[in-house]
């Protein structure tokens, strides 16, 4: 659970570095960049889920379940990604670097 609790802090820090770097370099430049935060916010969303309802699942039952996981599900929804075309436009960056290039 320890890992759970650095997820918010992490997406805000992914965020607001590719914000500011697109600010600087174009948004054109960095969308590779755009789609890897948008890749990883997704991911990490899901995973808050999945402990969510691990932890409401070892205390808690009945209405008081239903209702906590009602709230982890509301408080981690996210936008559905073309997840498989954000990962193709990072990879093809990177094959045409030969390298890892970030």
């Amino acid at each position: 659970m320890v890992t759970a609790s650095c997820f918010p802090h992490t997406w805000e820090s992914v965020l607001l570095r590719t914000l500011k770097l697109a600010s600087l370099r174009g948004s054109d430049e960095v969308k590779e960049r755009v789609a890897m935060c948008q890749l990883y916010i997704h991911d990490a969303a899901d995973r808050i889920h999945k402990y969510a309802k691990e932890a409401v699942n070892n205390f808690a039952d009945g209405d008081e379940q239903r209702a906590m996981l009602m709230g982890a599900k509301r408080f981690t929804k996210g936008t559905n990604l073309n997840t498989a075309e954000l990962r193709k436009l990072v990879a093809k960056k990177m094959i045409a670097e030969g390298k890892y290039c970030y």
